[in-house]
């Protein structure tokens, strides 16, 4: 039986909560340990011993050893985390992006590692119901066929909000003759001023569209709570609102980009000038 330890004091000194993961049942008779659930993922990678050059054992015990993962493997189970409905997701997309662990992420070279994550997170997307689609061949009014009321025209949002004065960011990569599909050369021949713009442009409309609007329009404006609503926008962002490339893009430069959306309201401005003005088509 193997029983890795994942939590947070891997990297901290919190010994207070101890996350692991076990192969098989175990009683620690401590309530400091949080038992995660292994999935299927953790069966065909981390306990069949494909994954041993990136655990350490550091106790063994009547059959029982105990490993803590490498940095490395840890910001690949965090990572595998970040696209599906969760509790303390936030607090995990921290942990992710201010420990270090997106570093060892980015700089991590082992593929096992990475198909080890992927299969993680789209069997953690399974499990969730967290949708995965593509936006090839989608029309806008599939793409906005959900239960979100919208207030305002969302092309004309992104026009009143545009980082370059009239110019939507995701005009950049949008395909040619598509409503709402996406090219990924076309993205790549973006500067990475564009891209961070792109997701910026795209975290403050959903903010505006799916949190801020509904306030605005219905007289409850002061109840505002900007950054909670660009949290949620970024979590909408990762989970439900995007997927592949760009997802991944947003994984990793998200904190940022929220940091920069927290920090100057230019953009909201721009909304309530051109709202106030007239200059936002109604939807």
């Amino acid at each position: 039986m193997r029983i890795i330890y994942i939590g947070s004091f891997l990297y901290s000194e919190d010994n207070s909560d101890i996350d692991v993961i076990c192969s098989d049942i175990y009683d620690f008779n401590d309530s400091k340990y949080d038992v995660i659930s292994p999935i299927n993922a953790d069966f065909d990678y981390l306990f069949s011993g494909k994954l041993d050059a990136h655990l350490e054992l550091i106790a063994s015990s009547g059959g029982v050893e105990f490993y803590i993962p490498s940095m490395e493997l840890l910001s690949h189970i965090y990572r595998s985390h970040l696209t599906s409905f969760r509790k303390k997701w936030w607090k995990q997309y921290l942990n992710f992006q201010m420990k270090d662990l997106v570093d060892y992420y980015l700089n991590s070279k082992d593929p096992i590692l990475f198909e080890y994550s992927k299969a993680r997170e789209k069997e953690y997307r399974r499990l969730s119901k967290t949708r995965a689609w593509t936006l090839k061949g989608m029309t806008r009014e599939e793409f906005f066929g959900d239960n979100v009321k919208y207030y305002q025209d969302h092309d004309s949002v992104h026009k009143a909000i545009a980082f370059e004065p009239g110019v939507p960011s995701y005009t950049y990569m949008q395909e040619p003759g598509s409503e709402v599909e996406c090219s990924r050369s076309l993205w790549l021949n973006m500067t990475e001023q564009q891209r961070l713009n792109c997701v910026k442009e795209e975290m403050a409309v959903i903010a505006i569209e799916r949190f801020i609007a509904p306030l605005y329009f219905n007289d409850k404006f002061e109840e505002l709570n900007k950054n909670r609503a660009l949290r949620i926008s970024l979590y909408k962002l990762l989970t439900t609102l995007s997927s592949g490339w760009f997802r991944d893009y947003v994984v990793i430069h998200g904190l940022k980009v929220y940091q920069e959306l927290s920090t100057d309201s230019s953009w909201l401005k721009r909304w309530l000038l051109h709202t106030k003005e007239g200059k936002i088509l109604s939807y």
